[in-house]
This record gives structure tokens, C-alpha cells and sequence, in this order.
């Protein structure tokens, strides 16, 4: 149950204040042996930038790298102690560069997105959590501290669900508390208790609790409400056992814990 190799994801300028301090705390916490910190740039759009003049998108250009290597600086300072691989370049989509990172890791950790973008470009969260075969944690922008003590697992018999009860096992590891929760009618008892089991096996403090009256189109309502009731710290959930679409379209658990901001979520497809 331990991450030897976890990749950052950082988007914007008040990265070395605002998120490395709790990330690297976590990494040690977890006892993390490598650090992969990924800051790619976002280019402009060359159509869009042809609109413009030569000069302000080279300067816009020259501001972006003098950005990218003021957080290689702040970071590999900040980082002592830690084997620390920083990759970055100038590239017109940033997810696709962080997928392309992805093998190099047991864990990716970005934040959460927020209305305005950020000055690097955020990643699109939802592709990198169907497309980057390893778990994705987001966590709020405002987290000052990455300690999972009371965690709540959203459990449904899914191969996702599934995913996620193994992908949480290093994140679950110092925790005094797991709920797992099966929210519907699609999850038996003898499941959830199979579910439970398999986390107590490794001596965790697992319990289940399920709510069959509670329909599939409110069971992410259900899920948030229970981790505000609980003061979860952490939500671990399977992605998308439906579908991307028809969760966008529809609504469903894994859109709704992209869109909160209020606590951090460990997702895996």
C-alpha cells in the first residue's frame, strides 16, 4: 500500500505557495519516493494568435517560460530530499501532455478546476481521468493540508468501483475512518460487505452503509450530502461506469465530483 512515484500537475503561478507546500507534505506523509512535476504551457490556438500582433504573442510566449522556470526554481528548492523530474514545454493541449507522463507514475494529483483559467492552462479533467489509467486525485485549490483521515468511498457493483477500491489502498492507509457507501438499488448487502472486507483485510477501518431508497439520477446529491454530514476528507470513487456522455448529459456521480471544489477526490476508470 505505498506510492513510490506520484506526478503534480501545476497550472498556475501561485503554485510554490498555495500547492506545494501541502503536496509535499503529503508526498512525505505517504512516504513518496519519486516526484514527477508537470507544467505544461498552453500555446495559443494559431488561428487565434494570428489575429493578434507578432509581438504581443511572443511576449505572451517569453511571460509563459519565464513562469514555467521561475516554478522549476521555487520547486527543486522547495523539494530537497526528493528525486524530482520536472517536465514542461509549450504545447496546445495540456492534457494530452500529461497523459503522455502518465506511465511514469502510480498517482496523478492536480487541482480542481476553477471558472477562470489559470496562467498555464487547466487540464481537462474529466479526459484525464478517462484516458490516464491511473487514478486522478483533485484537490480543492484551497487545501492547506493533504491528510485523509475520515474517507468516504462511493461503492456500486461496477468494474470501476471496483478500480477504486484498490486504487484508494496508499491514500487509505493513515486514515481513522472509511465509509463505504452504496447509495440505489444497484448494490446488494453481500456486496457491500464484500467491499468492506476486502478493506479491513488490510487493516482498515471500514464500514458500510446503504440507502436503497435513494434513486440513480440524485445518488451524487446523496454521496455529497453524506460527505458533509461524515467531514470526509477524501471522496474515492470509480469514473464513469456509465459513460462520459451520458453522465455530462444526464448528470451523474463522477460529473458532480468534478464540479464540487469542496473536497478532494480520488477517481479512477
Amino acid at each position: 500500500m505505498t506510492l513510490r512515484s506520484v506526478m503534480f500537475h501545476l497550472d498556475d503561478g501561485d503554485a510554490p505557495l498555495r500547492f506545494a507546500p501541502p503536496f509535499l507534505q503529503f508526498a512525505r506523509d505517504y512516504q513518496v519516493r519519486d516526484l514527477v512535476a508537470a507544467a505544461p504551457g498552453r500555446l495559443p490556438d494559431p488561428f487565434v494568435a494570428a489575429a493578434f500582433p507578432l509581438a504581443q504573442a511572443q511576449a505572451r510566449e517569453r511571460e509563459m517560460y519565464d513562469l514555467i522556470e521561475s516554478l522549476q526554481q521555487a520547486l527543486c528548492e522547495a523539494a530537497d530530499g526528493f528525486a524530482l523530474d520536472f517536465r514542461s514545454a509549450g504545447v496546445l493541449d495540456v492534457t494530452a501532455f500529461l497523459l503522455d507522463q502518465a506511465a511514469r507514475c502510480d498517482l496523478i494529483v492536480t487541482r480542481q478546476h476553477r471558472a477562470l483559467d489559470t496562467d498555464l492552462g487547466q487540464a481537462d479533467l474529466s479526459r484525464l481521468v478517462l484516458q490516464a489509467g491511473r487514478p486522478v486525485l483533485a484537490v480543492p485549490r484551497s487545501a492547506e493540508t493533504l491528510r485523509f483521515r475520515r474517507v468516504l468511498i462511493g461503492y456500486k457493483r461496477s468494474r470501476e468501483a471496483r478500480l477504486a477500491l484498490s486504487a484508494g489502498l496508499p491514500l487509505m492507509s493513515r486514515a481513522d475512518r472509511i465509509l463505504v457507501a452504496a447509495l440505489g438499488e444497484g448494490t446488494t448487502a453481500p456486496q457491500l460487505a464484500d467491499a468492506v472486507d476486502f478493506l479491513k483485510g488490510y487493516g482498515l477501518p471500514a464500514e458500510g452503509w446503504q440507502n436503497t431508497d435513494i434513486a440513480d439520477a440524485d445518488a451524487a446529491e446523496g454521496l455529497l450530502q453524506i460527505a458533509e454530514d461524515d467531514d470526509s476528507d477524501l471522496i474515492v470513487a470509480g469514473a464513469y461506469s456509465r459513460g462520459r456522455l451520458r453522465e455530462v448529459v444526464l448528470g451523474g456521480v463522477t460529473h458532480a465530483l468534478l464540479q464540487q471544489t469542496g473536497r478532494a477526490c480520488l477517481l479512477i476508470h
